[in-house]
């Protein structure tokens, strides 16, 4: 068993899941948080396709863990931070 990561180990009652849009193409996943001003991001993406998202946004604090039905190419994943959103684009590692 591994050791819990930093966002893992919080408790789900410390954070609010922000509000999300997710889409789909055969090659890729598209997730954009919906999160106004988000400071102090702290995100973690495993090669097995387990995202993890902690961030504050005036005095709350937001997050989650979200596994993947699949693994991911870290290597052509990425996300920014774009005003009122974080935007991630992550390339699968196998063609749906």
């Amino acid at each position: 068993m591994q050791p819990k990561t930093y966002l893992e180990s919080l408790t789900p009652t410390f954070r609010i899941f922000p509000g999300l849009k997710w889409a789909q193409r055969m090659e890729k996943v598209w997730i954009t948080i919906e999160l106004l001003d988000c400071q102090k991001t702290e995100i973690d993406l495993t090669d097995e396709g387990k995202l993890s998202f902690r961030a504050q946004s005036g005095e709350k604090t937001y997050g989650f863990v979200m596994e993947l039905f699949h693994g991911v190419d870290k290597e052509k994943c990425g996300w920014s931070l774009k005003g009122r959103n974080v935007v991630f684009s992550l390339a699968k590692m196998e063609d749906d």
